[in-house]
């Protein structure tokens, strides 16, 4: 197996880790970046740069490019509501000179006097080919398609197996770093333990392992006596368990019908289930269709009690049927949604 070393192996060729490669060359270092993906991003996903973001670039000579690039949506200033794309009830040429000239982080009219730049709406699509190309100007080894297998760690560094997707040819690397950008639900972090901590479901934490490792990431963040409130699915019934609720919204001449539904196709065994969202819209005769579905995965109060003990950290306040404070689960029929209220010790 061929073996290779480099003082900074970084995962991860999105703006992160294409941005970490380029300044890390800038300082004369070296880095490998593997990336699982072909190429960089296809879809504009991050919108733009701010201005500190521009300051840094500028550093390494990207500014202009990077405001040449995001030219054409330059004019994209703030939120515009109403029914219809055409009738955007508060669009005036004035309203649009207003947020241009207040827009701090895109160039407003005080900016130059506190930066020679301002941010840019440089897209990700159109951010990352920029960085790419000053990576392996510099002399940067990029390899797309390239995805990391497994690492062990030590006081020295670390050491990963690396494959190429295309080939299946593997290689072992030995780095003194690396840097993780490769997402919050990737590999790296699932094996160091770092858990996920912030708003939002915890229906994608499909095992004990990953609620246990998320609750003592929490358990960190919290001060003394901080609350933390979440909510999970129960099974009330194992024959007939799924649920679906619909509703139906009309605002001039479109008409959107909104469906969801939980705990299908129920394995008892792993206790994951489904979740699908259907959102129907008509208008002017035309209908479109959009369909979501995700995993997710129910708890038992008793199981939920011992994985609180077994993360320490908390002390278990109450817990409710549904978000209704006045009912307690303990006297709930029936129950289908559990609420728990932690507090940090």
């Amino acid at each position: 197996m061929i073996h290779e070393e480099a003082p900074v192996l970084i995962v991860g060729g999105g703006i992160v880790g294409l941005s970490a490669a380029l300044f890390l060359l800038h300082q004369d270092v070296p880095p490998l970046l593997v990336e699982r993906h072909s190429g960089t991003s296809i879809h504009p996903r991050a919108r733009g740069t701010n201005g500190r973001t521009t300051e840094i670039y500028r550093e390494v000579g990207l500014d202009e490019k990077i405001r040449v690039a995001g030219e054409a949506l330059a004019p994209a200033l703030g939120w515009l509501t109403g029914e219809t794309l055409v009738g955007a009830a508060n669009w005036t040429v004035e309203r649009w000179q207003q947020m241009q000239q207040h827009n701090f982080a895109f160039g407003g009219k005080d900016m130059g006097t506190l930066s020679p730049v301002s941010g840019a709406r440089c897209t990700q699509d159109l951010l990352e080919p920029l960085l790419l190309e000053a990576v392996r100007e510099r002399g940067g080894d990029v390899r797309f398609y390239t995805e990391l297998v497994s690492f062990e760690q030590d006081d020295a560094g670390i050491t990963a197996l690396i494959r190429d997707r295309a080939t299946g040819e593997e290689r072992t690397v030995r780095a003194q770093y690396m840097i993780a950008a490769d997402g919050a639900r990737a590999l790296i972090r699932k094996q160091l333990g770092i858990a996920t901590n912030g708003q939002g479901s915890q229906g994608h934490l499909l095992t004990n392992e990953a609620l246990l490792g998320h609750l003592r990431c929490v358990a960190r963040s919290l001060k003394k006596g901080g609350l933390y409130v979440f909510d999970r699915y129960m099974c009330s019934s194992w024959t007939d368990p799924a649920r679906r609720w619909s509703w139906t919204r009309r605002r001039g001449r479109a008409t959107v019908r909104a469906t969801f539904e939980a705990l299908k196709d129920l394995n008892p065994v792993t206790q994951t289930f489904y979740e699908d969202m259907e959102l129907e819209a008509h208008e002017d005769g035309v209908r479109r269709i959009y369909r979501q579905r995700h995993a997710s995965r129910m708890v038992f109060p008793q199981e939920l009690r011992a994985l609180v003990q077994l993360a320490g950290g908390f002390d278990l306040v109450e817990w409710f049927y549904g978000f209704k404070p006045h009912l307690r689960l303990d006297g709930a029929h029936h129950p289908l949604l559990m609420v728990v209220v932690l507090r940090k010790r």
